[in-house]
């Protein structure tokens, strides 16, 4: 294993296809330390205004110094460079997009903004894939994770729920935050062989389903039902690479015949009649506001289709509201256009690929399955790059643990 300060005198292999990569070592107390940030970032949206600046400081130094790290780890070893090389022209090319995008239109504070958090948040993937993820790193970020789910759910249980309304801004969020760190439990879970962290992996994954419910995070739900579906087929998917590709452009087909029928929905009496029974169980309508505005913007982005408005574009330079897009897809396309989608899309495709190198191991597994979740959850939100980047970071940090299985290893 890899320790920082190693990261200035690593040997060169010529031998690149066949050399084994070693990870980047973290120390008990800096895993510690890292995830503690991580978590206390989801405070950055807190209404309690000392609580914000906390989380904002946390999301600051998590992606300015993995900035910095990512950037002596990829130009003093170019093994690194090449183990990732798909991924890596990805993003690259998707940042440079977003780049160009902004230099070709006005460029203004808005701008500047999403274009420097896609690039910050790129490099906090990278250097995460070369994490030495171990179970041993795994169970501690688990073992902390799971504090804070019980610590929530005996607040909401105990206390007056406004706490956690003011604490993580919406419910949404929360069962978000509460989803996203369950994947540090559930990988744990899988792997050991420790009857008291089962017991207590156990329950924190039962209360985080508990308050995700009580959360009523329809996307969350939605999310947690395609990872659950992905675990079911993993054997029949897995069986070839034919399906195992076939799978992930199934999920990208279904997410763009959503995004396009979602907003005519409401003509449907069968649909309104359903919308009915779930306003009843769930006391919340299937049509959230965000089909009217889906509607008005799938007409905003036909008239750029190919590049875009311009990275500082947001439905509110169209239509009358505050709220974003509320869909991952529709603002990349609204922003940059189709070539803006497509090198996001292929990004999620090079990342796929590396898992079927090794589909057998169980965390790749488990990081597959979230992969697809992530995809559905980013169908109703636009937080794996731009709006909550406490959530993005935590998006990226799941996939970047299933991928540090498949490079370093």
């Amino acid at each position: 294993m890899l320790r920082w300060e190693e990261l200035m005198s690593m040997t060169k292999s010529n031998d690149y296809p066949n050399f084994k990569l070693r990870g980047i070592y973290i120390s008990k107390k800096l895993l510690i330390v890292f995830s503690m940030l991580v978590f206390i970032s989801v405070l950055n949206n807190s209404s309690i205004a000392g609580l914000s600046n906390l989380g904002g400081i946390s999301i600051i130094l998590i992606l300015i110094i993995s900035n910095i790290l990512c950037i002596i780890l990829l130009f003093n070893n170019f093994k690194y460079i090449y183990r990732i090389k798909n991924i890596l022209i990805g993003l690259i090319l998707l940042n440079l997009i977003y780049l160009f995008s902004l230099l070709l239109t006005d460029i203004n504070f808005i701008g500047l903004k999403v274009t420097i958090q896609i690039y910050l948040l790129s490099c906090f993937f990278i250097l995460m894939i070369f994490v030495e993820w171990n179970n041993k790193c795994i169970d501690i970020v688990a073992f902390i994770s799971s504090i804070i789910i019980i610590l929530i759910l005996l607040i909401n249980a105990f206390t007056n729920s406004n706490i956690l309304v003011k604490l993580f801004y919406t419910y949404n969020a929360l069962g978000a935050f509460i989803y996203f760190i369950s994947f540090f439990n559930i990988s744990a879970l899988y792997e050991t062989k420790i009857l008291s962290k089962k017991i207590l992996f156990s329950i924190s994954t039962i209360c985080s389903i508990i308050i995700i419910f009580q959360c009523r995070a329809r996307a969350v739900w939605l999310a947690i039902i395609a990872m659950i579906i992905t675990l079911c087929l993993w054997k029949f998917i897995t069986k070839n690479k034919r399906k195992f590709s076939i799978y992930l452009f199934t999920i990208f087909a279904l997410i763009f015949i959503g995004v396009f029928i979602y907003p005519s929905l409401q003509t449907s009496n069968y649909i309104l009649q359903i919308d009915q029974i779930l306003i009843g169980y769930t006391g919340k309508s299937i049509f959230s506001g965000r089909n009217k505005i889906w509607s008005i913007l799938l007409s905003v982005i036909n008239e750029k289709i190919v590049f875009g408005h311009g990275a500082s574009a947001l439905p509110r330079n169209f239509i009358y509201t505050n709220l974003s897009s509320h869909n991952l897809y529709l603002q990349t396309i609204l922003q940059t256009g189709i070539v803006g989608v497509l090198a996001l899309l292929g990004i999620v495709t090079f990342i796929w690929k590396k898992f079927w190198a090794k589909k057998d191991i169980k965390q790749v597994k488990i990081s597959a399955a979230f992969l697809v979740s992530i995809l559905v959850y980013q169908t109703f939100e636009v937080s794996l790059t731009q709006n909550n980047l406490s959530l993005g970071i935590l998006q990226w940090l799941v996939l970047s643990v299933g991928l540090s299985k498949t490079i370093l290893h």
